[in-house]
């Protein structure tokens, strides 16, 4: 299996991939986000209509873990399952960022300098993206991965204060403009919160 272990460029030491880690998070037993991330994203799809993910931070990526598409006749499909992008190259990664301190904000930011390049993204405008994300309580984008789409996502946040996760919604444009959004946001937060004791329940 590729990436199933990882080489330490500076140590030399070998560590479990990311590609084992991804089986690991399968059971979901042992991951409570996962376990109710079906609930969680339901219904996300069932009142807003529009395609609910779930991502977690893995080192510096954020990693979709579960997606729900909704009841509306035209559904954004922007990332499937599995998908892996560095942290800040989507809203979900914005998202988490915005509730790192500083010091770890810019230390991720440099590390994933050159991917981010990658995606015409530089490490100021990064900046200026999770700062406004941490005014406003979550990341929006009104031009997505796909064209005449739009994206948002909020984190989801464990007791110690720690963002462990994101939910982000993609819908076209004209279904996540302003007279919308607050809305929409307003429920994703709701399941964040869920997403949140739920996991802080069963955690340990």
């Amino acid at each position: 299996m590729e990436q199933a272990v990882e080489q330490d460029p500076l140590t030399r030491r070998y560590l479990i991939g990311n590609e084992l880690t991804l089986l690991g998070l399968a059971r979901r037993k042992r991951f409570p986000l996962l376990s109710a991330a079906p609930t969680c994203l339901g219904h996300l799809a069932q009142s807003i209509g529009d395609t609910a993910f779930l991502s977690i931070r893995h080192r510096l990526d954020s990693i979709c873990i579960a997606r729900q598409t909704g009841h509306h006749p035209i559904q954004v499909l922007s990332i499937d399952v599995g998908a892996r992008r560095p942290l800040g190259a989507g809203v979900s990664g914005v998202a988490i960022l915005s509730c790192l301190s500083q010091d770890d904000l810019r230390q991720i930011i440099v590390a994933n300098a050159k991917r981010l390049a990658q995606s015409s993204l530089t490490p100021e405008q990064l900046m200026d993206r999770v700062q406004l994300a941490k005014e406003l309580g979550y990341a929006y984008v009104q031009n997505g991965v796909m064209s005449g789409t739009s994206a948002v996502a909020v984190p989801v946040v464990n007791a110690a204060g720690q963002a462990q996760a994101a939910l982000t919604i993609t819908a076209m444009s004209n279904r996540l403009d302003t007279s919308r959004l607050s809305y929409v946001v307003e429920q994703m937060k709701g399941q964040a919160e869920q997403l949140s004791r739920h996991a802080d329940m069963h955690s340990g």
